[in-house]
């Protein structure tokens, strides 16, 4: 008997901190109050063969029938957070840069590609009967189904998930301070926003199927008011820190100080956000209960799994207890978005269970730094490693493509070994480093000639992120033999660490370079081939070229730097420009690399980020620059051409 109530105890132990729940025939996405800090699950997560959302389009709903107790500065807060993601689509600095890894199977992936759809008001009167049985007003996720499938209908908006016609809307249901939310229903006590709860809850997410008014499922998530009234005139005086990292202190990163309302609460606003954001990230990639959790009793979601871990990004050490002797809230903030600050938490890194290095298992932001190192020196017809293990990619990579600068390059390929599926990452595929004992991070190649060769590495990984980096290495040997007759060059080109831009064309500028004492430098001209922004962004830029002899060199394509630090393209600056030029980006590039002399064309695709923050112009100037020297001397020609896109 004793055993067996044992039993009992431990299941209803574990159920109790489930948080991916079932009450009834219905399935939540619990974000329950947790006080303290928890171990971390680093586990991997689960997957149960259904969707994930691709892309998604956020709607608020304030259901507020009293028309002023959801503040309109806490309103502005939320709204713009939901604003700012999606501005901020596509962007590494953040925790929905960490969601696109999760995938469905279909290939797609839960991408970072989100927009704001705006806010809503509803006025409706609470129901009245059938309540759950808490303190009045209390609503049952019955009754809230039942009000938002009406507004929906009533005003025409759209439902499904992953429409072929649009982004998946996904809807935030907000009700004020005084009014708590129960999954379950009249007479039955479990899982409510107050804290008096048996199961006490922050916010939830779930669906409803298609049926009845809806020709279409609908995915939503309910944010109860659960940050407490620190800094209103409201008595007893309540913490949500339960609702946020459980350390006690609050962390209000938006404070205000006195508001409009002659209270200092508007801060409390931060507190829901972290659960927007704890819901949008569970929704995208578990929509339906069938995507990303884990396979045991507690069935934790991307955020459960780290849950009340908010370190790392801009949060470079633990927040102190000290607060605001008004607000009684710290500023404590670990990212950005659209500029504005949030404390936000962290998300499960599922290639940390596989990859050493970074090997971090939650995080809030998404790195893509690929190193290498090249052994010293090389000569023609040595083998030479190049290594690539002190690469820092957090989402773990997909591909390895390596351009050795003679013309030649090799890929290591593993697309198919996506981290979730537990495969150990010997089982990626390439036609080097086969002999090597880890054929990932290493591989080989042959040089046949001397001369100063640019190597470059290009990561992706699985998240659709891309990353270049290049080293010059000099090999000791023979000179390449002369051309004998003007040709049709080859090039290869690893992909752009940054992406470039669009629009028609109109070139300007020609050869020219300087040489160094005793050395003639190659002649060469470029210019970009007349496209519309819509094919460039598309296509990429198109750049035809020629040389008089055997080159090696690159392009890249530049951006004023202003243009790109109000876009969010990031890259390294570019050197060597004229006086008083604008200060460039460097947003794109490729390696050129060619055998003879001649005529040719070359397609420099622009990166998907780049592409996704370019389309927010409808015009751009950019300078595409061309850097040659030949194979004997170290004379460099530089072609610099300014070209004006638009739509």
């Amino acid at each position: 008997m004793l055993l067996a109530l044992a039993i009992v105890l431990l299941c209803l132990a574990q159920s109790a901190g489930a948080v991916t729940t079932t009450v009834g025939a219905k399935q939540y996405g619990v974000q329950p109050e947790v006080e303290g800090e928890l171990t971390e699950i680093s586990e991997p997560l689960s997957y149960g063969n259904g969707p994930v959302v691709h892309n998604s389009a956020s709607y608020a709903l304030y259901w507020d029938h009293r028309s002023g107790e959801y503040t309109g500065e806490w309103q502005t807060l939320i709204s713009n957070f939901l604003e700012n993601t999606g501005a901020s689509s596509g962007a590494l600095n953040n925790d929905f840069a960490v969601i696109t890894q999760y995938h469905d199977t279909t290939g797609a992936k839960a991408a970072y590609e989100q927009t704001f759809r705006g806010a809503y008001t509803d006025t409706d009167p609470y129901p009245s009967s059938e309540n759950c049985n808490e303190g009045a007003p209390c609503l049952t996720d019955a009754q809230i189904r039942t009000e938002l499938t009406k507004y929906i209908t009533d005003i025409g908006l759209p439902t499904g998930l992953n429409p072929s016609s649009g982004p998946t809307p996904i809807y935030y249901v907000f009700t004020p301070p005084g009014v708590t939310v129960c999954l379950e229903g009249s007479g039955e006590h479990g899982h409510c926003s107050s804290q008096a709860s048996a199961h006490p809850l922050c916010s939830y997410h779930s669906f409803i199927p298609a049926g009845g008014q809806l020709s279409s499922t609908v995915l939503y998530a309910v944010e109860p008011w659960t940050a407490g009234n620190f800094g209103t005139n409201g008595s007893p005086q309540v913490s949500g820190s339960n609702c946020q990292d459980g350390t006690g202190t609050i962390q209000e990163p938006n404070q205000i100080g006195l508001g409009g309302e002659g209270e200092y609460g508007a801060g409390l606003a931060d507190l829901i956000i972290n659960n927007v954001a704890h819901q949008a990230l569970s929704t995208a990639t578990n929509p339906l209960f069938t995507g990303w959790h884990d396979a045991g009793v507690d069935a934790n979601e991307v955020v459960d799994k780290c849950r009340n871990d908010f370190l790392g990004g801009e949060l470079l050490e633990p927040p102190n207890a000290s607060v605001d002797p008004k607000t009684k809230a710290g500023k404590a903030h670990n990212q950005s978005l659209g500029g504005v600050h949030y404390y936000l938490n962290d998300v499960f890194d599922q290639a940390a269970a596989f990859a050493p290095y970074p090997g971090v298992p939650c995080i809030n932001g998404v790195n893509i730094l690929p190193r290498f190192t090249a052994q010293n020196p090389i000569r023609s017809g040595d083998v030479a490693t190049f290594n690539t293990t002190e690469s820092n990619i957090t989402l773990g990579v997909q591909k390895y493509n390596w351009s050795f600068g003679d013309g030649t390059g090799t890929e290591v390929n593993c697309e198919d070994r996506v981290p979730t599926n537990g495969f150990a990452p010997q089982e990626c595929t390439g036609t080097s480093g086969t002999n090597l004992t880890n054929p990932v991070a290493s591989t080989q190649h042959v040089y046949t000639y001397g001369g100063t060769y640019t190597v470059s590495l290009t990561i992706a990984d699985y998240g659709g992120n891309t990353a270049t980096i290049s080293h010059d290495v000099t090999v000791t040997g023979p000179a390449p033999p002369a051309p004998s007759t003007p040709g049709t060059s080859t090039s290869t080109s690893s992909a752009s660490s940054a992406a470039a831009t669009p629009s028609d064309t109109k070139t300007s500028g020609g050869a020219g370079g300087a040489g160094s004492a005793g050395h003639t430098p190659p002649a060469a001209t470029q210019a970009i081939a007349s496209q519309s922004l819509s094919r460039v962004l598309k296509n990429g830029l198109v750049i035809r070229y020629s040389v008089n002899e055997q080159v090696a060199g690159r392009f890249e394509v530049l951006l004023a730097s202003s243009i790109a630090r109000k876009l969010g393209i990031h890259g390294p600056a570019a050197g060597g420009l004229a006086n008083r030029t604008p200060p460039q980006t460097i947003i794109a590039k490729a390696i050129l690399v060619t055998t003879k002399g001649g005529h040719n064309t070359y397609r420099l695709k622009l990166s998907k980020t780049t592409v996704t923050r370019l389309r927010k112009l409808r015009k751009v100037s950019l300078m595409i620059r061309m850097v040659v020297h030949n194979a004997t001397s170290p004379a460099v020609t530089t072609v610099l051409n300014t070209v004006s896109l638009s739509r």
